[in-house]
């Protein structure tokens, strides 16, 4: 596959702020929680644990690979910005995503996180990661997990280092 539009370098690039711990909430059965592990440089994963019907605080467990018991682990964590439509109605419900264009981007890596723009300018092209400069993020060498999520959402960084996003439609 021809990956032009992606870089990948070792080292972070300048700029940025902290974000070693970013949480995403979809609703009150789904939501999960990054943290970054400065020993391995990377994102470990944890996941909803709690049905939170009565207003109790989030429960997070670690998220296993059923492999091999592993945690899961991210060297990037990117949320992106999307355009999202209802097809159809619940009970039933299915939600149209629309990840063509451009739109606002925050990507973590190495405890830090980049307020970005992600490009995918035609269906064939990979989408990408650009400072609002236009010149290329660079991913860190390794897995990299993404994370969709209204163009309404809200984002809060409710101390330093950790950024917290909750799911809004559209």
């Amino acid at each position: 596959q021809n990956l032009d539009g992606m870089l990948f370098q070792q080292d972070p690039p300048d700029g940025g702020s902290e974000g070693q711990n970013i949480v995403t909430r979809y609703s009150i059965d789904m939501y999960n929680h990054w943290e970054f592990d400065p020993d391995l440089g990377v994102y470990l994963r944890f996941q909803d644990n709690l049905l939170l019907n009565y207003g109790q605080a989030e429960q997070f467990v670690p998220l296993l690979d059923r492999l091999n018991d592993k945690q899961i682990t991210a060297a990037n964590v990117v949320i992106l910005f999307a355009e999202h439509s209802r097809i159809q109605q619940p009970p039933a419900e299915i939600i149209e995503i629309n990840l063509n264009g451009n739109g606002k981007a925050i990507a973590f890596r190495d405890g830090m996180a980049y307020e970005l723009i992600w490009q995918h300018p035609n269906a064939d092209d990979l989408l990408y990661l650009a400072f609002p400069d236009g010149s290329l993020y660079p991913f860190k060498p390794g897995v990299t997990w993404f994370q969709v999520i209204g163009i309404s959402s809200q984002n809060t960084q409710p101390e330093p280092g950790s950024w917290r996003f909750v799911y809004s439609f559209p």
